[in-house]
C-alpha cells in the first residue's frame, strides 16, 4: 500500500482487490468440491473394475482347476498307467490344452518319470512340495512359480491309489489379460506375497490412481495363490472435467474483477471525496489561521474525526501559544503582539510602550519554600497583573519569573507612568501563598516604540537593559531605557561568560584580612575573600563580578571553592599554631539550597577544620529578605557548633524584632559608618547606637574598614575592641598569610 499516493487509487485497489479474493475463494472452494467428488466417483470406479477383474480372474482359476481334475480322472489318462497305452496321451492332451491358457504340460508316474511332457524341465519329487503333496498324499497343489507363471500339480488315481500325476503350467499373463476384457485405459499389477508378478500397463508413467482388493473366503483360487489385484487409471481422465469448471470459473472471474473496478472506481468518488476536503482542510490549518475542517457534511465516524481534529487543533493551538502555568500568553504569542503591535504603529502613525517585568527575590523564595509554593506565587503575580491592565493591553510571561506588558495607545509620559503606578500599586499588597505572606516587588524596564527601537527583538533587548537598571538601581521600581543602558547590558552578557569560564579554569584564588584584637594588637581571626585574578594577572574586584554572580546563581560555585579552598589553607596554619578563627561569607542562594548543611560538613570533615574556629557570616540585607527562613536555616548551623555574624550591620533595615531571633554571636559594623570617624555626628551616633545594641544582646562586634587612629581610638573608648582594616593589614594571599602569622 506504501506505493499508492491516492487515497482514490487505494480504494479503488482495496476493493477490487476484495472481490479478486472473493472469487478467488470461490473458485478455490467450488474446485476443492469438485476434485473431492471427482476423487471419489473414481475411486468407487477402480473399486468395481478392480472387483470384477479379481471375480474374472477367480472364475478363470476355477474353470482351469475344474478341467484339470477332469484331465486327471480321465478313463484314457488313467489306463495309460494301467494297461501301458501312452499313445492316446497327445490327443488328449491336445484337445484339454486347446482354449485353457496352458504353456506346458506334463503327466509322471508315481515315480515322478514322465509318461507325457510338453517341457523339458520337470520339477524333481525331492524338489517340488507340490509334486509331493500330490503323488503323496493325493492332494491338488497350486502355486506361483519362479517364471511367475500358474503351477497345478494334480494327482491321477485309480481306486484311491494315486498312480501319477498331471502338472500343468498356466500362462498369468494371459489369464489376467482375458480378466480385463481389452480395457486398455487399465493398468493391472498382480502381487504375490509383496512380490510383482504381473504389470500390464498402456498408459505410461503418468500419474496413476490405484486401488488393491485382497484375496478372501469368495476367491479361494486366489486367495491360494496369495494374488492381490491392483487396477489403476489416470487421474487426468477424470480430473479433466475438473480443470474445465476451474477454467471456466476463472474467466467468469475475470470479468467480475472487470466489473468490480468499474464499480469502485464509482465508489472511490463518494467515499474519498470526504476526506480529501477533510485532507484539504487539514493541510491547509495554521495556528496563526482560523482554518477549521468541520463540517464536511457526511454527519458519520468522519464527520466526528474533523470536530474532534478541530477540538485538539484548537487545544493545541492554545497550549502552544499560553503558559501552562498561569494561562497567561506565552513568548510564541507575545512576539505575534509584537508584530501586530508594530505594523499597526507603523500604518497609523502610533507608538506603545513594552514594560518588561522581573520579579525581586523569586529564586529565593523558590529555592527555601519549594517549586509548588513558587508556583502558587507566580499564578497569583500573573492574577494581579491581569488586573491591573486595560482592555486593550497584552500580557505575557516570558519564561521564569519575567512578564512582558504591551500598552497601546498615544500615552503620554504622565499618563504611562499613571499607568506603570498601577502595576506597582498592587505589588505592595501582601500576597498571601498557601498560608505563607509575601511581600513581592518588582523591577520593570519601559521602552517605547519607535523611540527605543523598529523590531521586537531590539524593543525587548532594551527593555530588558532598563529593566537591570532598576535592579540596579535598588529594585522595586521601573526605569525607562537609554542608550547607554544597551552597552552596558552587553558588558554584563560578556562578563557573565568570562565569569562562567573562570569558574570551569579556576581562576579564582582566596585573600585573607586579618581580624585584630585592639587592644593586644593581636590577630584573632580571618576573614576569607575572593579575588578573581586573570590569566594574564590581571585582578578583578569583587564588586564588579559578585552582584552578578549572585543574580545568575553562580554565586554558589564560587562560594562552595572559597569554603573548601580556605578551609584548606587553615588547617596548614593550624599547623603552624595559628589558632584564631576563620570567617566566610555565605549567600542566601547558597543557604536556601537543600543540601547546604549536608554540604558543609562534608568539607569539614574532608579539611578536618575544627568546628568552634568556624564562623559563617551573611549580610543584613540578605537575611531580611526572608527573615523567617533565615533563622530556620541559620539555626541548623548553630546546632553543628559553628558560630554566626551578621555582616554589614546597620544598611538591612532589620527589626528588633528579627535581630533577637537570628542565632548570631557577633555584629559587623559596615564601613560605611566607620568611612567618616568621628568627624560625621551622623555616624558617630549610628555607630554607638549599633555597639550599645550589641553589648545589650549579649552579642560581640567588630568593625570593618578601620583606616586611621582616630577611629581605632573612637572605637575602643566605645568599647568595640575588634577591628579589620587597611590601618591593619589589607587582604593577602595565602603566602603572605602565611609569613605574618
Amino acid at each position: 500500500m506504501r506505493g499508492f499516493k491516492s487515497i482514490k487509487t487505494r480504494v479503488v485497489w482495496q476493493v477490487t482487490t476484495l472481490i479478486a479474493l472473493a472469487m478467488l475463494l470461490v473458485m478455490t472452494m467450488v474446485s476443492l468440491i469438485a476434485y473431492g467428488q471427482m476423487h471419489e466417483q473414481m475411486l468407487r470406479l477402480l473399486q468395481t473394475k478392480t472387483s470384477a477383474l479379481q471375480m474374472r480372474m477367480e472364475q478363470r482359476l476355477d474353470y482351469l482347476w475344474e478341467s484339470s481334475l477332469l484331465l486327471a480322472k480321465n478313463e484314457f489318462v488313467v489306463n495309460a498307467f494301467i494297461d501301458g497305452h501312452i499313445d492316446m496321451l497327445p490327443s488328449i492332451v491336445r484337445n484339454y490344452v486347446e482354449g485353457k491358457d496352458v504353456l506346458t504340460l506334463s503327466i509322471v508316474d508315481f515315480d515322478g518319470k514322465p509318461l507325457y511332457q510338453m517341457s523339458q524341465i520337470l520339477p524333481s519329487f525331492h524338489t517340488s512340495s507340490q509334486l509331493r503333496a500330490a503323488l503323496a498324499m493325493g492332494k491338488v497343489a497350486t502355486s506361483i512359480n519362479e517364471s511367475n507363471q500358474v503351477l497345478l500339480v494334480a494327482p491321477i488315481s485309480y481306486y484311491n491309489t494315486v498312480q501319477g500325476a498331471i502338472i500343468v503350467t498356466f500362462d498369468l499373463e494371459e489369464i489376467a489379460h482375458n480378466a480385463m476384457m481389452h480395457d486398455d485405459n487399465l493398468r493391472v499389477k498382480l502381487y504375490s506375497e509383496s512380490k510383482e508378478v504381473y504389470d500390464h500397463n498402456t498408459i505410461g508413467e503418468a500419474k496413476t490412481a490405484y486401488f488393491e482388493v485382497y484375496p478372501d473366503a469368495t476367491t479361494p483360487h486366489l486367495q491360494h495363490l496369495k494374488l492381490t489385484v491392483v487396477a489403476g487409471v489416470l487421474e487426468d481422465e477424470f480430473m479433466d472435467p475438473v480443470y474445465d469448471i476451474i477454467l471456466r470459473l476463472a474467466g467468469v472471474g475475470v470479468l467480475f474483477i472487470l466489473a468490480g473496478v468499474g464499480v469502485s472506481v464509482l465508489l472511490s468518488r463518494s467515499i474519498t471525496q470526504p476526506i480529501l476536503t477533510l485532507y484539504d482542510r487539514v493541510k491547509r490549518w495554521d495556528m496563526s489561521q482560523n482554518i477549521i475542517c468541520s463540517p464536511i457534511g457526511t454527519e458519520d465516524e468522519l464527520e466526528k474525526l474533523a470536530v474532534a481534529f478541530d477540538e485538539q487543533s484548537m487545544a493545541l493551538t492554545y497550549q502552544a501559544e499560553h503558559d501552562a502555568l498561569t494561562g497567561l500568553p506565552n513568548r510564541f504569542l507575545f512576539d505575534v503582539f509584537m508584530e501586530h503591535a508594530i505594523v499597526y504603529a507603523t500604518e497609523h502613525s502610533a507608538s506603545f510602550a513594552l514594560l518588561f517585568i522581573d520579579l525581586d527575590n523569586f529564586k529565593e523564595i523558590n529555592d527555601s519554600f519549594g517549586h509548588l509554593t513558587g508556583d502558587a506565587l507566580l499564578k497569583a503575580v500573573a492574577s494581579k497583573l491581569s488586573m491591573a491592565l486595560d482592555k486593550t493591553d497584552k500580557i505575557a510571561r516570558m519564561g521564569g519569573d519575567e512578564f512582558a506588558i504591551i500598552m497601546h495607545g498615544n500615552l503620554s509620559q504622565e499618563a504611562l507612568i499613571a499607568r506603570i503606578d498601577r502595576i506597582m500599586q498592587h505589588f505592595r499588597h501582601i500576597q498571601i501563598v498557601e498560608s505563607y505572606k509575601f511581600f513581592i516587588s518588582c523591577s520593570i524596564g519601559v521602552v517605547l516604540y519607535p523611540q527605543n527601537g523598529h523590531d521586537a527583538q531590539t524593543l525587548l533587548k532594551n527593555a530588558d537593559a532598563a529593566m537591570y537598571k532598576s535592579k540596579e538601581e535598588g529594585k522595586n521600581g521601573y526605569y525607562f531605557y537609554t542608550k547607554d543602558m544597551t552597552e552596558k547590558a552587553y558588558e554584563r552578557v560578556v562578563l557573565e561568560a568570562k565569569l562562567h569560564d573562570a569558574i570551569k579554569n579556576n581562576e579564582f584564588v582566596v585573600y585573607y584580612q586579618p581580624q585584630m584584637d585592639m587592644r593586644t594588637q593581636t590577630i584573632q581571626g580571618l576573614e576569607a575573600l575572593v579575588r578573581w585574578k586573570l590569566p594574564n594577572a590581571t585582578m578583578i574586584a569583587p564588586n564588579e563580578f559578585i552582584p552578578l554572580a549572585e543574580k545568575t546563581g553562580m554565586i554558589i560555585a564560587i562560594d562552595d571553592f572559597v569554603m573548601q579552598r580556605a578551609m584548606q589553607e587553615y588547617m596548614m596554619l593550624h599547623a603552624q599554631g595559628f589558632r584564631g578563627t576563620l570567617s566566610l561569607n555565605l549567600s542566601m542562594l547558597q543557604l536556601n539550597q537543600r543540601d547546604f548543611v549536608e554540604k558543609l560538613r562534608t568539607f569539614i570533615a574532608v579539611s578536618g577544620m575544627p568546628k568552634l574556629k568556624l564562623k559563617l557570616e551573611v549580610t543584613e540585607t540578605q537575611v531580611m529578605k526572608n527573615p523567617d527562613i533565615a533563622i530556620m536555616m541559620l539555626e541548623k548551623i548553630r546546632n553543628m557548633g559553628i558560630g554566626l555574624a551578621v555582616d554589614d550591620f546597620g544598611t538591612g533595615h532589620s527589626s528588633l524584632s528579627y535581630l533577637k531571633q537570628l542565632p548570631i554571636e557577633k555584629i559587623k559594623i559596615d564601613q560605611s559608618f566607620i568611612r567618616d570617624l568621628p568627624q560625621d555626628a551622623d555616624d558617630a551616633q549610628l555607630t554607638r547606637t549599633i555597639i550599645s545594641l550589641a553589648h545589650n544582646l549579649r552579642l560581640s562586634v567588630i568593625a570593618e574598614g578601620v583606616e586611621t587612629q582616630e577611629q581605632v581610638a573612637f572605637l575602643m573608648q566605645h568599647e568595640c575592641f575588634e577591628a579589620q582594616g587597611y590601618f591593619y593589614h589589607k587582604p593577602l594571599p595565602f603566602e603572605e598569610i602565611r609569613k605574618l602569622i
